[in-house]
């Protein structure tokens, strides 16, 4: 039998020592038979009856493998002619946000961790992971054996080259040693990424870094408001309260404590926090963070543990910049690393050994209507906007018990008459002018051996959506495209890791924020025996809104449990995406995960993308996930309705009911004031209309 393939299929790759060159194949190759006047190669006819290839082919395979483990990317070739003009813009929105660090290599950045030469290993060591995208190594990669000798890694997922060929990046790190975002790609498939490079916020506010120092009079102001936004607690209901304007530390409205205060420098008497401020997410910080203190046989085993060869070698996913990996990232890394090159004032709650903190620590980051910046009008002209790095870093130590309570809320009502305002508050109101603004947030937290740590995350940033946005009426459409907080990115990163063996974190996450684009990234990494996470979170989007959340639950520590219940509300003409990972390494049996997202869709313009996926390597596991798609019920409204309650009013309860368990799971200190302002928000985005289809419908 002949199988012959055309002869423009057939190509001959050679390497030269300055290029990688492609030549046509002789037109006669329309064969794999061999003719007359060709040599026959002893190692194909080896290969063919099974006893190939010899040990010196087997040799110079060998070698010429070491020659091209590693191939530099030399450009521009296939890979850059195939970005899109997308691709492009996003790394030149990126950069812009980089600022100096990308345009003088000398100075890595002007955040915090410029202060000291120690201090600089931290920057200079993202800015090398960032800035360098020359090499690739192949994978399967190798990895020492017990004896000392290398060998590979044979795992069903890798990506190797055929010999001789250039080596093709995956997607996203064509310019940056960590992935950028990709239009196609599966981390942000969903997202709005052409609207949000489409908006400059290089600009940093006035003076960001230093103390916001206010008046008396500016005391009472921001106090008032923080009050009427409900996030402001008395001093006698909180151990710790620290208040950010814009990204700057407030003290005179904050009460600081020894757990609970603002970092002005880097901790470098500390190499357990400074290494904790290295660490990114996504497996681009391969080792795991490491316990402290008095360790188990075990825990010892796992200290520094490389993430890409865990349940090695059949289940590891390997390096964090090969393509399979990608796939199954959040795709934050790059926003973690850039919040540690520019942020300038760190939250830090250090909870020491067997310490309980009886009351909560309550963390407000607020924004004001110019974020800050210097020159608002001059920015407002040129269609810029302002960026801020909040970031929070959770210590909590052996047998410590701490509650924490993170909010973002504005400094402005949109409801209002701003001049108005702005004559009777000007310190609220340091211009009139808006600007669009990036929250780019990081909150890390180690979590060790028996400690417990409650964490509530709440964001209400960018006002109130347009009510009824899903009606025909062109003016309320009108209203919600021209609305300034649209222009908005809020993001934040989550980062768990529980070092130590009977750990629990409760966390909660609210996002009920009116910005245009929103994205949350959760990820709890369970890495040792006993430890418990759970997970309450709930998002509500309206108006024209772009929303999403990425949760990643893993696990490798032995009989390990993870709860997560998550509730979504779409109202309106928003969109939303939801992506829940949960992988289980080979150790971590008796691992007992679940996963439940529910969804009700409000309105027929909303629009739902919700993906559960389990990665499981071990056998001994118990597991569920589920996801259910749903409108509210008739029957329910139908006896609302023989209760003398009308259908908008009976909507409004089921809404609440729908998630007044997740709200529940906040601190108790503040649930009462969380609860009345998810029913405001609920309110904002009931459905007022009639469906197009009248009888239940549901996906489960």
């Amino acid at each position: 039998m002949r199988i012959a393939f055309p002869a423009a299929a057939l190509a001959i790759i050679t390497q030269s020592s300055s290029c990688l060159a492609f030549t046509s194949a002789p037109k006669s190759s329309s064969s794999f038979l061999t003719t007359s006047n060709q040599r026959c190669n002893p190692s194909t006819i080896l290969h063919a009856i099974g006893l190939g290839p010899s040990e010196k082919i087997k040799a110079e395979i060998r070698q010429k493998e070491l020659d091209l483990e590693k191939v530099v990317w030399v450009g521009p070739g296939p890979r850059d002619t195939r970005q899109s003009s997308v691709d492009l813009k996003t790394d030149a929105w990126y950069a812009a946000l980089l600022g100096d660090a990308i345009d003088n290599r000398d100075r890595v950045g002007d955040g915090m961790f410029e202060d000291t030469s120690s201090a600089q290993l931290v920057s200079q060591e993202l800015f090398r992971e960032i800035n360098e995208p020359d090499v690739y190594t192949e994978f399967p990669p190798k990895k020492p054996t017990k004896e000392g000798a290398m060998e590979y890694e044979f795992t069903r997922n890798y990506q190797r080259r055929l010999p001789d060929t250039p080596w093709l990046p995956p997607f996203g790190i064509e310019n940056y040693g960590i992935v950028m975002p990709r239009r196609g790609a599966e981390a942000w498939k969903q997202f709005d990424l052409t609207g949000l490079v489409q908006q400059e916020y290089e600009h940093l506010p006035e003076s960001y870094g230093m103390d916001l120092e206010l008046s008396e009079k500016d005391v009472k102001v921001y106090r008032d408001e923080l009050v009427k936004r409900g996030v402001f607690e008395n001093e006698d209901e909180v151990s710790a309260q620290l208040v950010y304007v814009n990204g700057r530390f407030a003290p005179q409205l904050s009460i600081v404590s020894e757990e609970a205060y603002n970092l002005k420098e880097a901790p470098t008497d500390r190499p357990d926090l400074m290494k904790a401020f290295a660490q990114l997410p996504d497996g681009f910080t391969d080792a795991m963070p490491s316990e402290v203190g008095e360790m188990s046989e075990q825990q010892e085993e796992k200290q520094g543990q490389s993430i890409a060869h865990m349940s090695w070698p059949h289940h590891n996913v390997g390096p964090a910049a090969s393509q399979f990996a990608i796939n199954n990232q959040q795709g934050m890394a790059c926003f973690a690393a850039l919040n540690t090159l520019r942020t300038k004032s760190v939250t830090l709650i250090d909870v020491p050994a067997h310490k309980v903190v009886e009351k909560p620590i309550v963390i407000i980051n607020a924004v004001s209507r110019g974020g800050g910046a210097k020159d608002v009008q001059e920015i407002k002209q040129r269609g810029e906007g302002v960026s801020f790095h909040p970031r929070l870093l959770v210590n909590a130590m052996p047998y410590s018990k701490v509650s924490i309570i993170q909010s973002s809320v504005d400094l402005f009502n949109e409801e209002v008459d701003e001049n108005e305002v702005a004559q009777e508050n000007p310190a609220l109101y340091e211009d009139e002018t808006f600007l669009p603004k990036f929250y780019n947030g990081y909150t890390q937290l180690l979590i060790r051996t028996n400690a417990t740590v409650q964490h509530s995350y709440v964001d209400e940033t960018g006002g109130m959506v347009t009510p009824n946005v899903e009606s025909l009426d062109k003016d309320i459409r009108t209203k919600e495209a021209n609305r300034a907080a649209l222009k908005n990115t809020h993001f934040e990163v989550i980062d768990a890791h529980l070092t130590g063996g009977d750990a629990v974190y409760k966390s909660t996450v609210i996002e009920m924020g009116g910005n245009g684009r929103n994205r949350i990234g959760y990820t709890a990494n369970i890495l040792q025996p006993n430890q418990e996470v759970f997970l309450d979170a709930m998002v509500l989007t309206g108006g024209v809104q772009k929303s999403d959340i990425r949760t990643t639950l893993h696990h490798s520590g032995y009989k390990s449990v993870s709860k997560q219940q998550l509730k979504f509300m779409v109202g309106g003409r928003s969109t939303l995406s939801f992506r829940g990972r949960i992988r289980i390494e080979d150790e971590a049996q008796q691992t007992d995960a679940d996963q439940l997202s529910r969804t009700l869709l409000l309105t027929d313009k909303a629009r739902l993308w919700a993906i559960p996926s389990l990665e499981i390597a071990a056998d001994d596991v118990k597991c569920t996930h589920g996801c259910s798609v749903s409108d509210l019920s008739d029957e329910e409204l139908f006896y609302f309705k023989s209760r003398g309650i009308n259908n908008i009013d009976g909507r409004k309860l089921q809404m609440y009911g729908f998630v007044r368990d997740v709200a529940r799971s906040v601190d108790p200190v503040t649930f009462e004031k969380v609860k009345d302002r998810v029913f405001d928000r609920l309110n904002n985005i009931v459905y007022l209309g009639k469906r197009a289809i009248e009888q239940d419908f549901a996906s489960i």
